[in-house]
């Protein structure tokens, strides 16, 4: 009888698989590569054996060793994981201190009352559960604190962790700009002399066409502000100017003239003029006479003489 070489029984046995499904053969009975063949006819490969090795991702595995994954299958979670593509679904409690890195996105499906445990940066589903969560059924992105009526709600950034809005659990304030405790339903935190760190800014428009009472609204030049009558209002600013003045001795009926730099004042502006002695009955009148330039004329009415003492006059121009 002739006897078979091992390349011939490799082949016999491929040929005859059908007959070898319920025989074992051990490491020592086989050695070497298995042939890159088909393994399209596998329809119910169980792998629950395998206790070693690493399936890469496009394989259909994690891409780590078993080693790395828990009992639920999930890649290890106390350290930085990458690569972990599609969508992720844990409807249990998971705690994770490492990082994990999706390309895909992250859902949850467990309401918050399941995740007793979280810590900072954890993010979890709305107390009120429901598919989708945290976007509620109209769509809306849902952020709550894990007590709920009890915690804040806070934005933090940078590596220092520096707070830039606090939603107020106990009564829905919210503190923009490092304000930890609002006390009103919008609290701006104080601005400081560095520039673009201003409390509150706005940027020129276009006027509403119809009133609206209790409206601000800028537009290219001034500031408007609208009461409940809605009549719209400009907001008046004031610009300021003041010299030190010793009037001459005016006599009956004489006048004598002075002048103060307002910075930004132009003609048409209103003005007015204030000093800071009695003027015993002297009349004063201010008026813009060229730009930055506000000129006081005192009048003398009266039938005798008038001498001021030295003092401070201050100038306020409105813008027209």
């Amino acid at each position: 009888m002739r006897r078979l070489v091992a390349p011939t029984l490799a082949l016999v046995l491929l040929l005859q698989a059908p007959a070898w499904a319920a025989y074992s053969f051990s490491s020592s009975q086989l050695s070497g590569a298995l042939p890159a063949i088909s393994g399209a006819a596998l329809t119910n490969l169980d792998a629950g054996a395998v206790a070693t090795g690493t399936l890469p991702t496009l394989r259909g595995g994690t891409g780590v060793s078993a080693a790395s994954l828990d009992a639920a299958g999930i890649v290890d979670k106390s350290s930085t994981q990458t690569g972990i593509n599609g969508a992720k679904t844990w409807g249990n409690t998971q705690t994770y201190s490492g990082v994990c890195a999706f390309s895909s996105y992250l859902q949850l499906t467990a309401n918050r009352t399941a995740f007793a445990n979280l810590t900072a940066g954890s993010i979890y589903g709305s107390a009120s559960g429901g598919a989708g969560y945290p976007f509620n059924a109209n769509g809306h992105l849902v952020l709550e604190a894990r007590a709920n009526g009890a915690s804040d709600t806070v934005f933090l950034t940078g590596s220092s962790g520096a707070v830039t809005m606090v939603l107020k659990g106990s009564n829905s304030n919210i503190g923009i700009g490092g304000t930890t405790s609002p006390t009103a339903r919008l609290h701006l935190a104080a601005g400081t002399a560095t520039a673009s760190t201003a409390p509150l800014k706005f940027t020129a428009g276009t006027l509403l066409t119809a009133a609206e009472a209790w409206v601000m609204e800028p537009d290219a030049t001034y500031l408007y502000m609208t009461i409940a009558d809605a009549v719209r209002r400009r907001v008046v600013t004031t610009l300021n100017g003041s010299t030190t003045y010793d009037a001459p001795s005016i006599a009956a009926g004489g006048t004598t003239t002075t002048t103060i730099t307002v910075t930004g004042a132009a003609l048409g502006d209103f003005a007015q003029a204030s000093f800071g002695v009695s003027t015993q009955g002297l009349v004063a009148s201010a008026s813009v006479t060229a730009a930055d330039t506000l000129t006081i004329v005192l009048y003398n009415p009266t039938g005798s003489a008038i001498d001021l003492a030295s003092t401070t006059i201050r100038g306020a121009v409105s813008p027209k």
